[in-house]
C-alpha cells in the first residue's frame, strides 16, 4: 500500500499550487486509492485501513472504524472458526417447526432492538450455537469488535494460567470487548465435575458484563435449573440481562439435528 508522502497526484505535476490545496489534493487522491486489506469491503477507506485527514495544516492517517470488524474476524480466523462462522448464517439456520421459527424471529429482532443479552439453553444439536453465531457474526459485521469464546477450551486454558500476568490480560478483554459469545457455558471435557476455579471465572466474566450492560450472548446444554444448582449469583444475573431473549429449548432427541 502506497503511503501518503508518496502520493502525488498526476494532476498537480508541473502545476503551480499553495500549500492548503497542495495537502487538499494529495489527501483525495490517497483516500481514493484502493488497498488489499481482507475480511471485509469497507468503501469508506477502500480496505487500507486509514483514512488520510488534514488537521492543523497536516497530514494524518486515522484508523478507519472497519479494523475492529477486520481484528474481529482475524482472531476467528487464527482460532479455526472460521468455516463455521461461514456455515452458521440466518440463512441456513433450519425452520422446520414452530420454535424454530420464533427462534430465528427474535434473534432477527434482538439484532435490531440492539438489546444487550441473547440466551438460550437446553438440548444437544438443537441448533443454538448455530443461531447465536449468526447473531454474533452479523453484529461484528454492523462494526462492533466480537469474541467467540468457546467455554470448555477457554475456560481450560484461562485457569491453567491463573498466576501470569496473560490471565488478567485475557480476562479483561474476554470482560470489556464489545460483543462476547460464550458458547456452551458450563460444558466440561468428558462429563467432569465443574471446578471452583469455572465457576468463579463465569461470575467474574458475567458479573463484570452485566454491570458494564455489554453486549453478551450465550449457549449451553444445561436448562436454568441445572444452572442455578451450578452457581445460583451466576444464573440470576444471567436470567435478569436476558429480559425478552430467554430461550429454553426441552431436552428431546428429536431435536438433535445432528442425528439426522
Amino acid at each position: 500500500m502506497e503511503r501518503l508522502s508518496d502520493v502525488i497526484p498526476p494532476q498537480m505535476r508541473g502545476i503551480a499550487l499553495s500549500y492548503d490545496d497542495f495537502l487538499i489534493k494529495r489527501v483525495e487522491t490517497y483516500n481514493n486509492l484502493t488497498g488489499n486489506l481482507k475480511y471485509y469491503d469497507c468503501d469508506k477507506c477502500k480496505n487500507k485501513g486509514v483514512i488520510a485527514k488534514i488537521s492543523d495544516n497536516t497530514e494524518v492517517m486515522n484508523r478507519c472504524v472497519c479494523m475492529k470488524i477486520r481484528e474481529s474476524f482475524s482472531r476467528i480466523e487464527k482460532s479455526g472458526l472460521t468455516m463455521h462462522m461461514r456455515q452458521c448464517t440466518f440463512d441456513n439456520y433450519i425452520v422446520s417447526d414452530t420454535w424454530q421459527k420464533q427462534i430465528k424471529q427474535a434473534a432477527e429482532r434482538f439484532i435490531i432492538d440492539k438489546n444487550k443479552w441473547f440466551v438460550i439453553c437446553g438440548q444437544s444439536g438443537s441448533g443454538k450455537t448455530h443461531i447465536c453465531t449468526a447473531i454474533m457474526v452479523s453484529l461484528i459485521m454492523s462494526g462492533k469488535s466480537g469474541k467467540y469464546m468457546i467455554w470448555r477450551e477457554d475456560a481450560t486454558k484461562l485457569n491453567a494460567n491463573i498466576n501470569e500476568q496473560s490471565y488478567q490480560n485475557d480476562l479483561d478483554y474476554l470482560k470489556t470487548v464489545e460483543v462476547l459469545y460464550i458458547d456452551d457455558l458450563f460444558k466440561t471435557k468428558f462429563g467432569a465435575e465443574i471446578t471452583q476455579g469455572e465457576i468463579k471465572l463465569a461470575f467474574d466474566l458475567i458479573n463484570h458484563r452485566s454491570i458494564s450492560g455489554l453486549t453478551t450472548i450465550i449457549s449451553t446444554e444445561l436448562t436454568v435449573n441445572e444452572l442455578i444448582k451450578i452457581d445460583e449469583a451466576t444464573t440470576s444475573r444471567i436470567i435478569m440481562m436476558a429480559k425478552d431473549y430467554k430461550f429454553s429449548i426441552k431436552k428431546d432427541q428429536s431435536k438433535n439435528y445432528r442425528l439426522k
